[in-house]
């Protein structure tokens, strides 16, 4: 006789351009009430460092949220948050509130024309008001390839062009004609004694064939030959960097994620680099939750080869093998091929567009979240 699980964990990330990954725990969780399944559901809204991070870490912390003005991509004013916690002087700020491609329509996001500028902004706020001991910088959503450039010029780097002409607000088009990048002194005074942390959410290096505009120009609306101008640019930081420093951004691990923001930090910021995934999941205690539970449902808005580079998926899939617990993933579309699909060890992926048929908004969503609930229950016989 086969065991039916009695306890189910509700995981997910938030669905991009969608619903945030607390809102798909509570349609989850409502459906199988619905259904009177003699279960008992935990949700544990997640995120892996990108857009929804600091609304998870605010749920299940003591995290103060604090709003500042600064700038978006493209240089238009706006309001952003971060999290600041008293007893350990920490900041948690995610580039995705004031760099974000959210935060463009679809008709303005090309990253060739998009700027850090406005986490830099967000960075100095931080630092004056509060004097952290620690900034973790989360990088995942983002809407730039500028290098990070445009964070570290807000924030006192003077970058040169060829022409010997400060850029103030460096953006993905400007790499590719930068002849220095100097830390000033104001810039050494503004990040004394922080220690800085990158969250990734990407393992990808800095250029390249795999780095960060070969791999995510495209979705950050760069054509063809617009991506190889920024990879090109890339380069060329990459190089001063080897010049000026002795650091070859290539070799390190994650340094593409957020358009190459993660290697910036690390050269010039001194910063560490972690996973996003790993980094909310310890803070949220998944892994005593997955340990007590039957079946793990995740999900992420869409499945493909990158979701093996660092996502979140990808993470629990693996804590759901070491624990020996089945795994059921949604997600709004599925792009992965059977062998990367077996590498996960889901029991059964359930794609929302085998649903909707094409009608995919918000409202569809969440109808179709409460049918694969239902179709959940059937499968396992609940």
């Amino acid at each position: 006789m086969v065991d039916l699980p009695k306890n189910i964990l509700i995981c997910p990330d938030s669905f991009k351009d969608s619903l945030t990954s607390i809102e798909i725990c509570e349609i989850l969780t409502e459906a199988f009430i619905e259904q009177n399944i003699s279960i008992t559901t935990t949700s544990i809204p997640l995120a892996d460092g990108g857009e929804g991070t600091i609304d998870v870490m605010q749920d299940r912390g003591k995290f103060q949220r604090i709003s500042t003005s600064t700038i978006d991509p493209l240089g238009r004013s706006i309001a952003a948050d971060y999290l600041w916690e008293d007893d350990t002087r920490t900041m948690i700020i995610e580039m995705a509130q004031s760099s974000g491609v959210e935060l463009l329509t679809p008709d303005e996001q090309n990253c060739l024309y998009t700027s850090t500028y406005g986490t830099g902004l967000q960075i100095l706020d931080a630092i004056e008001k509060y004097q952290p001991a620690k900034i973790y910088l989360t990088v995942g959503s983002s809407a730039t390839n500028d290098s990070g450039l445009g964070m570290l010029a807000a924030m006192g780097c003077v970058i040169l062009n060829r022409q010997g002409e400060c850029i103030d607000m460096p953006k993905g088009k400007d790499l590719i004609n930068i002849v220095s990048i100097k830390p000033n002194d104001s810039f050494e005074r503004v990040i004394e004694s922080i220690e800085f942390v990158v969250v990734n959410d990407v393992d990808n290096p800095f250029s390249g064939l795999f780095g960060a505009a070969y791999t995510y120009g495209k979705q950050k609306g760069a054509s063809p030959n617009e991506i190889k101008l920024l990879d090109e640019g890339l380069d060329v930081v990459r190089k001063i960097i080897i010049k000026d420093l002795s650091i070859d951004l290539n070799t390190v691990r994650g340094s593409g994620a957020g358009g190459g923001v993660a290697g910036g930090a690390y050269a010039y910021l001194n910063a560490s680099m972690i996973s996003g995934a790993s980094f909310v999941c310890e803070y949220c205690k998944l892994d005593v939750a997955i340990g007590n539970a039957d079946l793990v449902i995740t999900g992420e808005g869409r499945l493909d080869s990158q979701s093996l580079h660092g996502k979140l998926v990808h993470h629990i899939a693996n804590q759901c093998k070491e624990f020996n617990k089945e795994l059921v993933i949604i997600c709004g579309a599925n792009d992965m091929k059977e062998q990367q699909m077996l590498e996960l060890g889901a029991k059964k992926i359930y794609a929302l567009n085998d649903y909707n048929k094409g009608d995919y908004n918000d409202e569809t969503t969440r109808r179709d979240l409460k049918k694969v609930a239902v179709d959940i229950g059937k499968d396992l016989g609940l």
